[in-house]
This record gives C-alpha cells, sequence and structure tokens, in this order.
C-alpha cells in the first residue's frame, strides 16, 4: 500500500467546477460512500445510518440494525455495494456486515478466523469477484471471500480489480524524484497505465484509482506539482495505456473520510466534500 493510495482513501481530494445545478447538499458527518445499480449514492454516516440520495437530489434514510454485541460505541467505517446486498466493515472488528435492503432487519456476519485471530483492524472495503477487497489500518490488503477465508495480497495491491476479477497493483518508479512513474497493473502484470507527468519540472504529489467505468477505461486522478506554481488537480480516464480524457478540477478541500469519491455505472464520478459550515457535504457528479 503505497502513500498515494493512503491518502487516497483518507482526505476528499477534490473540490468540483461543475455548476451548482449538479451539485446536491446532504446534511450530517459522513464517514465514506458507495454507489447503487440505480446511480444512487449511499452515505454512511457517524451514527450508523445510512442516507440514500437519488439521482434527483431527494433523499432517504436506511437505519441499520445496532451493533448490540459490539458495545457502545461501536459503529461502521465503510461500505461496499452489491445489488441491493450492502456489506460493511468496523475498524474495532475485522468482521463484515451483510444487510440485503430487500429485508433490513438483520445482518448476515462474516467472520474471517485468521484476521480475528491476528486482531487486524479494517479501514475500508470494496466488492471484488470473490467477495471483498479490504484495506487495514497498516495498509495491508486482503482478499475475503463470503465464507471468510482469507487471502494477503502483495504489498502493491489496490482495493480495486480490473474488469476481468483481477487485483490491480500499483508500483512507483524513481519515487519522490522529478522521474517519479506510477505504473498500474494487474495481478498477472499486464500493465494497464504509466502515469508519467507531462514535463520534468512536475513532481507528483499524489496519485489514486477511483475505478474502472464500463468502457474498460481506468479512472484515476492525478496531483502534480508544478514548480513554484502550486499544483494541478486532474481527473483521467485510460484505455490501452493511453489517456482518452482528462479534466482539471480545482484546488483540494480537505474531507475526513474514508472514501470520498465513487464510479457511478452511468460513468460520472461523484466526489463528496464539505459545506463551507462543516455540519454537511455537497455531492458533485464530473463526466469524463
Amino acid at each position: 500500500m503505497t502513500r498515494y493510495f493512503f491518502s487516497l482513501l483518507m482526505f476528499a481530494l477534490f473540490s468540483s467546477i461543475i455548476p451548482a445545478s449538479a451539485e446536491t447538499t446532504v446534511q450530517g458527518n459522513f464517514l465514506s460512500m458507495a454507489a447503487c445499480p440505480d446511480n444512487s449514492v449511499l452515505l454512511l454516516s457517524d451514527d450508523n445510518q445510512i442516507v440514500k440520495v437519488k439521482p434527483d437530489g431527494s433523499t432517504s434514510i436506511v437505519k441499520l440494525p445496532s451493533l448490540t454485541e459490539e458495545g457502545k460505541g461501536a459503529r461502521f467505517s465503510d461500505l461496499a455495494v452489491n445489488d441491493s446486498v450492502i456489506t460493511l466493515c468496523r475498524f474495532q472488528a475485522p468482521r463484515l456486515y451483510s444487510i440485503d435492503l430487500k429485508k433490513p432487519e438483520n445482518y448476515t456476519i462474516i467472520k474471517p478466523e485468521k484476521l480475528l485471530k491476528e486482531g487486524i483492524k479494517l479501514l475500508s472495503i470494496c466488492t471484488s469477484k470473490k467477495g471483498f477487497l479490504a484495506l487495514d489500518a497498516d495498509g495491508k490488503t486482503f482478499e475475503i471471500t463470503t465464507t471468510g477465508e482469507v487471502t494477503q495480497l502483495s504489498e502493491d495491491a489496490t482495493m480495486y480489480s480490473t474488469p476481468e476479477g483481477e487485483p490491480v497493483q500499483v508500483k512507483i518508479s524513481n519515487p519522490g524524484k522529478y522521474d517519479e512513474k506510477i505504473l498500474v497493473a494487474a495481478q498477472s502484470g499486464k500493465e494497464i497505465f504509466t502515469f508519467t507527468p507531462p514535463d520534468s519540472v512536475n513532481k507528483i504529489l499524489n496519485f489514486g484509482i477511483i475505478g474502472f467505468d464500463k468502457q474498460g477505461r481506468l479512472i484515476s486522478f492525478s496531483d502534480i506539482g508544478i514548480g513554484d506554481k502550486g499544483a494541478k488537480f486532474s481527473l483521467m480516464a485510460s484505455k490501452d495505456g493511453k489517456i482518452v480524457a482528462s479534466k482539471e478540477i480545482s484546488a483540494p478541500e480537505e474531507l475526513f473520510a474514508v472514501r470520498s469519491h465513487v464510479l457511478m455505472p452511468d460513468g460520472k464520478i461523484c466526489i463528496m466534500r464539505s459545506t463551507s459550515g462543516g455540519n454537511g457535504v455537497v455531492l458533485s457528479w464530473i463526466t469524463l
């Protein structure tokens, strides 16, 4: 797990420059977000509730069953969606909790015994073809099946998989130098994309993967230092190793959240940033 991906999970790096008409404000304190098949956005609040934001901007509350066996103050840290099933993880214990929105009365609990014995603390979760990819507090990535079997992935592994289901790895060439490069590849070694700053005076400050869209494009972001002129933030879509679309966005705002952006089924990128008063979030949608 590189410094690029950890910062990707911990802070919102974007402030949208699209018109206000394409934004929705939601009140509350939110820890993460996920996309639904109907293009709704799910926001995980710090009081163990989920706010569902529909494409028309209307909202509804999904109240989660209590974590009675976990004790007072127990709460979730992240969520992942597969059709109508939401799976959540917690930092305090490496259990996964799945709930079907069609019958949300109870959890199905997945208990990865290997992680329980090692006292692993899960920070984030994504779905995969075998079940889930999970990130712990030390930056290690694990693949967890629906029956609780665990495989630890390489130190270069990310929280994302190719459209074929292979875990994606990221390696840094010449880290910290001006000729630094980011190499994105499948676990098999097949190269997906190499990101290099446009000229030698630039330096990569941050890079992260957002996902793969239905066109098979890798969606990612870059944060490039331009000498003494500050930084340039861009969203990128790449295919066959080439950037096919990009959009520069404005300077970053910090938002303490596990996930602050998500790739929607319709191909748009939804970005969550804090309101000016800090008592809610603004959701913005960007198309590449």
